[in-house]
């Protein structure tokens, strides 16, 4: 029997020879049919998104950005926020397609494996294939499934909409990155080994604008809000701000303020701080806003923006602070706003006897719910309006609620509905392990400063609604000297500036501030993480002077 039969010891030989090199081949086309799934997602999401902007709604991969911020650990959401400012939307879009892009690749190894670069293409006399037939079929299936949860979880029916257009043009998606690829590699067969070289320099530069392409089309997608404004613009359909009235901060009550370095009494449109759950945040004209109030009420009623801007302006001043605002953190911000009282709207709709609180909705499916006496509270507005201008976007407009004395996450953003309640139930992220509401008492060092006579050291101290009477300073563990404050503040709802000079030698030394509310309660020096009630203790800082 010849050596080269089935059994010789030649042919076992050669049979545990081949075995690496087709798992490697196999392995390589896996990872391969793998890339042209994540291809097969960045192509089957370039017309959603333009979809999405010319309706104005989300991406399709809001559901996944929502989740990513709910789930995602405080101190590092507080380390990003920080780090990345107003790019945390596109950073919060990226890590949504880097959920998606790889299911995208999962579902490419459904599809059959492509056809050998030498075979010929498809229809040259070739009938149809059954079994390919059959997994392309299922790879179209599967995208369908796979986007339904996002098309579901959506806030707007144009948001649905772009989702299953995404999962119905994945299959397409593949197979056209797949004809792309094989054209490609029949291209790319060297004729002689001579070739060898060249068509390795040939393949590394294909591979690096395939993986360039790829890095920016991922990029390009992540930039949604701010390309999707730009067309918004483009459409006649951006933003326009509408003067109010003239507003002019006020002037400093109390001698040598503003101190240099120290935050401005009254905060920029453009400059207080953004904080948001979305991606991308609602676009509503002031024409299509309306608030619906409804529950425990004996009128429920519809206010039209209309109706709501010719009712009597309250103007005031009001700070607002974050819940995921450290100790010294600057997410928190100051503000002249105008709105009505949301006590008037919730008089007209009759209160029924047992109400006790209510739930504010949002245009983008948030809620949450505070007590009774927090909406009908004299400062608590249906605010439009902000240092004379009308509500940006960004900030909640055309309409939000301002709720003085509470975390920012209670002034909803966007309101569209109250609902009655006669038993509190739990908001949106009180659903998530929250138990924030009414905001803690804070003094904040901003300036430590070199002068004669000592230390020049600064800041803001905020109460809620109670006031400042008092902002204490002390250096290391000496007594605690009384701050001067720039009185009287704007207003009981804001917080106040302060400044203090402590006579300290040269060396390192470390400076406390606590601030007390006009009832002389002092803040609570007890640390408390950020999560889930919100941070206490005391600022302190270490210096070298």
């Amino acid at each position: 029997m010849p050596e080269a039969l089935s059994g010789s010891p030649a042919a076992n030989t050669a049979a545990q020879a081949a075995t690496p090199g087709m798992r490697r081949r196999r392995a390589s086309s896996t990872a391969a049919r793998y890339q042209e799934g994540i291809w097969a997602v960045i192509l089957a999401l370039v017309p959603a998104f333009p979809l999405a902007a010319l309706l104005a709604v989300p991406t399709p991969l809001e559901p996944i950005t929502e989740l990513i911020v709910s789930v995602t650990p405080v101190p590092i959401a507080n380390v990003l926020i920080r780090a990345l400012g107003n790019l945390a939307p596109a950073a919060a879009l990226l890590g949504a397609l880097a959920c998606a892009l790889p299911a995208g690749g999962l579902l490419a190894l459904l599809a059959p494996p492509p056809p050998d670069p030498t075979d010929p293409p498809p229809g040259d006399g070739a009938g149809v294939d059954s079994h390919a037939l059959f997994h392309w079929s299922l790879v179209a299936v599967s995208a369908l499934l796979v986007v339904l949860p996002l098309a579901a979880a959506s806030a707007y029916p144009g948001e649905t909409l772009a989702a299953i257009l995404a999962g119905a043009l994945y299959a397409p998606a593949l197979a056209l990155v797949r004809r792309i690829r094989r054209r490609f590699r029949a291209g790319a067969t060297p004729a002689t080994a001579n070739a060898q070289p060249v068509a390795s320099r040939r393949a590394f530069l294909r591979g690096a604008v395939v993986n360039g392409a790829l890095a920016a089309g991922i990029f390009a997608l992540s930039g949604f809000d701010h390309w999707s404004s730009a067309l918004g613009d483009l459409l006649g359909r951006g933003e326009v701000l509408r003067r109010l009235f003239a507003f002019v901060p006020p002037r400093p009550r109390a001698a040598g303020f503003p101190v240099p370095g120290e935050e401005p009494e009254v905060t920029s449109a453009s400059r207080f701080y953004v904080l948001s759950k979305n991606a991308f945040d609602p676009v509503i004209a002031a024409t299509d806003w309306s608030l619906r109030v409804d529950g425990a009420v004996a009128h429920p009623f519809t206010l039209s923006f209309a109706e709501l801007v010719t009712r009597p302006r309250v103007d005031q001043f009001t700070t607002l602070r974050c819940v995921s605002n450290p100790v010294d953190g600057h997410l928190m911000s100051t503000a002249y706003w105008s709105g009505l009282p949301i006590a008037a709207v919730l008089a007209r709709a009759g209160l029924a006897a047992n109400a006790t609180a209510a739930m504010l909705r949002a245009r983008d499916g948030y809620d949450e719910v505070l007590p009774l006496d927090a909406l009908t509270y004299p400062g608590a507005l249906l605010a439009y309006g902000m240092n004379g201008e009308t509500l940006a976007r960004h900030h909640g407009g055309p309409v939000r609620a301002l709720v003085p004395g509470y975390f920012g996450f209670k002034n909803v953003k966007w309101v569209e509905g109250i609902t009655l309640l006669t038993a509190p139930l739990p908001g949106y992220w009180e659903r998530r392990g929250w138990t924030a509401g009414r905001v803690h008492s804070v003094a904040r060092i901003d300036v430590v400063r070199p002068q004669a006579g000592g230390v020049l050291v600064a800041g803001v101290a905020f109460t809620g609604t109670d006031g400042v009477s008092r902002v204490r300073v002390r250096a290391d563990n000496g007594d605690w000297r009384d701050a001067a404050l720039n009185i009287p503040a704007l207003s009981a709802m804001t917080w106040a500036q302060w400044q203090a000079v402590i006579p300290l030698p040269r060396g390192a030394h470390t400076l406390t501030a606590r601030v007390f509310d006009g009832a002389g309660r002092p803040q609570d020096a007890t640390p408390s993480p950020i999560q889930p009630g919100g941070a206490t203790g005391l600022h302190t800082i270490q210096v070298m002077i």
